[in-house]
């Protein structure tokens, strides 16, 4: 349901520990893309701006710790490890807070729906209920026209009666 509510849109990410680097970079630069798409679309407002400026920010982070790594080529294994180590750590924490976030604000997009749904049927009962009341005085009126009619016709029966013994001429 969410999926259609997104127009399918999704982006998945393998967070394995294992995953070259080259991977990790494309997930991130097509998060990047996908919400430049999508700020493209909603007219230069991305789905979360906040969430976009914490993407830049953490893909800034990551590209310094890259670099970190890259300029301890002289550095023993164990220390490149911890700081790779630290630099997966930091984007797994990352992707917590992103997933965290974009719950949060499907969460609140849902709450909007329902409210709006709501709101629409309050509005369609209420509207029911006019058209309910409306066709009771137009079914009244037209009955009463009815007898009205009725009423005539009757009348214009009894005079055509009452002329025709009448023998009154009318020159």
């Amino acid at each position: 349901e969410i999926l259609k509510e997104c127009d399918d849109r999704k982006v998945l990410f393998d967070n394995r520990r294992n995953i070259p680097k080259s991977k990790k970079d494309k997930q991130v630069q097509d998060l990047l893309n996908f919400v430049e798409q999508i700020s493209k679309k909603n007219n230069g407002k991305p789905f979360m701006a906040d969430l976009s400026l914490e993407l830049r920010e953490n893909e800034a982070t990551l590209e310094e710790k890259q670099k970190q790594i890259q300029a301890m080529k002289g550095q023993s294994k164990q220390e490149i490890a911890q700081v790779k180590k630290e630099m997966e750590k930091t984007y797994n924490e990352m992707l917590e807070g992103i997933k965290e976030k974009i719950a949060n604000q499907l969460k609140e997009s849902l709450n909007d729906v329902k409210e709006q749904l709501a709101k629409a049927q309050v509005a369609r009962e209420e509207a029911e209920k006019k058209m309910s009341e409306m066709h009771k005085l137009s079914s009244d009126e037209i009955r009463r026209l009815r007898d009205q009619l009725n009423n005539a016709e009757r009348e214009t029966a009894r005079l055509r009666r009452q002329q025709r013994t009448q023998k009154c001429s009318v020159l």
